[in-house]
């Protein structure tokens, strides 16, 4: 009987019950205040840990039993958007949601790229969905009946795009795909949609309607693609290749080669084992050809393991067909502890193409200067961040022309979570400055820049990338975020990645010039190019505070002289120029306290001011001097007296408490990135120098000019940015083609 009258509750329960519908909802609306979209994977998160994250709209459907109609505050994370902090430091604020009703939160991008939206994975517009809101998919929640899906490798083929992934999730078990998957897409030309917006991706799927395993075969372990290309068989046609390798759970190899799609079966049949490449690492790769001389080369270029090969089916699959980009004598093997380095007899040291020899990498190039087999100048590779001017070990990513820049540009992986951007004048360099341009909690890796998404010939491009825990056992899963591909968008032409280029010594009748790549380009006269002595911003890149230097005969001049040859500092740097500008400090006890504050020192007349952007501080008692500053913190009944050494964009210090017991240490940063030309540490003076003759005229810093006979001149030119490179490493003939 209670059995019989609990079961006339429980249906009685279930009737009168009704689910969560559209009208229940409170729409929470987080857009970026500078433009107004929609933010993906921004979360907000109760102070009970319940977590909330926006889909591709920057849309969160908020419903919580017991908290409808509450005041609840939410701590908001934005990766890469900033929500402003409150008086005690939390970047959040209280909601009170209410069914029926919306909210819009509006957050600041600190990052230069763009977020725009989740690629792949169930529900990316999936609080769209519950809200009623318009979705550009076709298959917004569910596609492929993919879950996750790791590292994108694409290419354009008869007309459209194909797109290939690593280890892919589905719903039904914790083991999916690890035999590559795939998916093709129209092109935004074709009728696709346009990259801002999203890309509707038709997968190779199997009977399930699972994306289905893109090349199979015989025995265990995973199945992944290290790069794709369209090269030529032997019968003369385009095909796709790859490069795939059959690995262990702990990566190592059991079968390396090449396969080709079949594209009658919509799948990759292996071509050729290459057993040379079972010691070799799998390392994603964005391949592209490069024309030189009338010859036509694939150039493999990610982590600077830098190879080329004929694009023939026969010739990629043939180890010895490559050429690696190295400083090894031809035919030798990597050894750390006794590198056979390839010298001339006056001890040069030479970097070049050579057939049957490990490639030197960025890795590999710090082993060798870190053991003392080379000087640190002798390398190729010298990547500095231009904001901190700390050195950054950048890691995948990809490298393509971009004929906005006119320059080869490189969107490469670092860190944890981070992406950086360079220019180079050839593929192989000189490679320089590097700015990040996103960054993330958690890893985000393997990224790759489509150039054929670009816009505006160039002046937009779009990237993405694997984001995931899967490295970091400490952290949380991000849900339906983790393990699935991120789209970016970057601009160009943003002033924040205006960074200095080689300025390049050119031989010529009269004795010397000067040029920057364009002119160069312009002018045909690579072949005349002797040096790089200094970096400045070319002609196109002009940022704010810096002078015009123009060349009339062999000698560079402030004063007008038709077009600028380059763009550098004012000789005479400006009373308290190290100091001006936006900075992120924090000061502490080392033990519990912790205070974090921003501020801006601005001139007022003779002497500055600062300006607290922290809530509730204030400044005052200011004294400064070209590169100190004193000052009192106050927060409410608080006051501190900080005293602070700034350099190179660093600030470090100590604060005392007035009035009361209490002292530690401060430490901060430059967060404007109109000072980081002035607050780089490789900046320098640019000296005029003459041979007592006449007859010579040299434009160098001074360091370099120690052992002539030269005269300097008394006062510099300009500033400009120092040349760690002993050689000059550049390869200006190579452009991007097609096969």
């Amino acid at each position: 009987m209670l059995k019989i009258l609990l079961s006339f509750i429980f249906a009685l329960l279930t009737f009168f019950y009704q689910p969560a519908i559209a009208h229940d909802y409170f729409q929470i609306h987080v857009v970026d205040e500078e433009t107004g979209r929609g933010i993906p994977m921004v979360s907000l998160t109760t102070n009970n840990h319940i977590r909330y994250v926006t889909d591709s709209n920057g849309l969160i459907a908020f419903y919580e039993p017991g908290l409808m109609g509450q005041s609840i505050f939410v701590n908001i994370n934005g990766q890469g958007y900033e929500y402003p902090p409150e008086l005690l430091g939390y970047h959040g604020l209280a909601i009170t949601p209410l069914a029926g009703d919306s909210l819009v939160i509006k957050m600041k991008r600190k990052i230069i790229a763009k977020r725009l939206y989740r690629i792949t994975g169930a529900g990316v517009y999936r609080d769209s969905e519950i809200l009623g809101k318009p979705q550009p998919l076709k298959r917004p929640l569910l596609n492929g009946k993919v879950m996750g899906q790791d590292s994108n490798l694409s290419l354009v083929h008869n007309g459209k795009i194909f797109w290939f992934w690593g280890d892919t999730f589905k719903p039904e078990y914790p083991i999916g795909n690890f035999s590559v998957s795939g998916a093709v897409s129209d092109l935004p030309v074709n009728g696709g949609l346009p990259p801002e917006i999203g890309v509707d991706l038709d997968y190779f799927v199997d009977d399930t309607g699972f994306s289905k395993k893109m090349i199979e075969l015989p025995g265990t372990g995973f199945v992944w693609l290290s790069w794709v290309a369209r090269v030529k068989d032997n019968a003369g046609n385009t095909v796709i290749a790859t490069d795939y390798a059959r690995v262990k759970p702990n990566f190592d190899n059991m079968e390396r080669g090449i396969a080709i799609f079949d594209e009658s079966t919509e799948k990759f049949e292996k071509y050729r084992e290459v057993p040379e490449w079972l010691k070799e690492y799998h390392l994603t790769n964005h391949p592209f050809i490069g024309n030189s001389n009338g010859k036509s080369q694939l150039y493999l270029t990610s982590e600077f393991a830098f190879r080329r090969v004929a694009p023939h089916v026969d010739s990629v699959a043939t180890a010895a067909a490559h050429e690696s980009f190295t400083c090894l004598k031809p035919g030798s093997v990597f050894d750390p502890d006794n590198p056979a380095l390839d010298r001339a007899a006056d001890g040069t040291l030479r970097w070049g193409w050579k057939r049957n020899t490990d490639m030197v990498d960025l890795k590999r190039q710090q082993t060798l200067i870190e053991s003392g087999h080379i000087a640190a100048a002798e390398g190729w590779l010298h990547l500095q961040d231009f904001a901190s001017g700390a050195a950054v070990v950048v890691n995948r990513g990809s490298l393509y022309w971009n004929e906005y820049r006119q320059r080869w540009i490189l969107i490469g992986g670092a860190g944890v979570g981070e992406i950086w951007y360079a220019e180079g004048d050839s593929p192989v360099g000189p490679w320089r400055f590097v700015r990040k341009v996103t960054d993330h909690d958690i890893h985000f890796y393997n990224p790759v820049h489509h150039p054929f998404l670009d816009q505006e010939n160039g002046r937009t491009i779009y990237f993405e990338g694997t984001y995931t825990k899967a490295f970091l056992q400490t952290q949380d899963n991000l849900p339906r975020y983790e393990y699935n591909q991120l789209m970016y968008q970057l601009s160009l032409d943003d002033p924040r990645l205006y960074m200095p280029s080689p300025v390049y010594k050119v031989k010529n009748d009269r004795g010397n010039d000067y040029r920057m790549k364009n002119q160069l380009d312009a002018e045909g006269r690579w072949g005349a190019v002797e040096s790089s002595p200094f970096l400045a911003f070319a002609p196109d890149r002009q940022p704010e505070g810096t002078i015009a230097i123009y060349q009339s005969g062999e000698a560079l001049s402030t004063e007008t002289n038709g077009d600028p040859l380059f763009y550098a500092l004012p000789a005479e740097p400006q009373k308290y120029e190290q100091l001006l500008g936006n900075w992120e400090c924090k000061f502490t006890d080392q033990v519990f306290f912790t205070r974090n504050i921003r501020f801006q020192i601005k001139r007022a007349g003779e002497s500055i001011e600062v300006a607290m952007e922290s809530l509730g501080y204030s400044a005052s008692e200011v004294i400064a001097t070209d590169d100190s500053l004193h000052m009192t913190v106050g927060f409410f009944n608080e006051e501190h007296r900080l005293a602070i050494q700034v350099k190179n964009g660093k600030l470090s210090g100590k604060w005392q408490r007035k009035d009361a017991e209490g002292v530690g240490i401060v430490d901060g940063k430059s967060t404007d990135y109109r000072r980081y030309p002035l607050q780089n540490a490789t900046l320098v003076p640019l000296f005029q120098y003459n041979s007592r003759d006449g007859k010579t005229v040299v434009y160098a810093i001074e360091d370099a000019m120690k052992n002539t006979k030269l005269v300097r001149a008394e006062k510099p030119l300009c500033r400009v940015w120092r040349n760690p490179a002993k050689y000059l490493i550049v390869d200006p003939l190579v452009r991007q083609g097609e096969l």
